[in-house]
């Protein structure tokens, strides 16, 4: 998704702070996904903004991103940089203080 919302955006040069928070559309994730599927290997390659190691898969990436868009009769998408890790992050932070309970002494007990 960060990649198509960057070709989208027309960088130059992919700008995290730029792509984070665009709102790919539906319409915009076509677009560019009948520009990248009928370009060849070595020219999405070297797309600006574009990582020379998901040339294979955004073609792949794009279908997938669109068929999902249909399923669920979106029209557009809120891109984030964001991933797993800051979801697991912030519920970590969330977690109560461990405490001594019933269980064994030294064992974490979480409510």
């Amino acid at each position: 998704m960060t990649t198509l919302a960057a070709l989208d955006l027309g960088l130059e040069q992919y700008d995290r702070d730029r792509v984070h928070g665009h709102r790919l559309t539906t319409a915009a994730a076509r677009t560019q996904l009948t520009r990248l599927a009928a370009m060849p290997l070595h020219e999405r390659r070297e797309l600006p903004a574009l990582e020379p190691e998901r040339a294979p898969v955004i073609v792949a990436g794009a279908v997938i991103l669109i068929s999902i868009l249909d399923h669920f009769g979106l029209e557009e998408v809120e891109v984030s940089e964001r991933d797993i890790l800051d979801g697991i992050a912030l519920a970590a932070a969330e977690l109560p203080e461990p405490g001594e309970g019933a269980a064994p002494p030294g064992a974490y007990t979480c409510c």
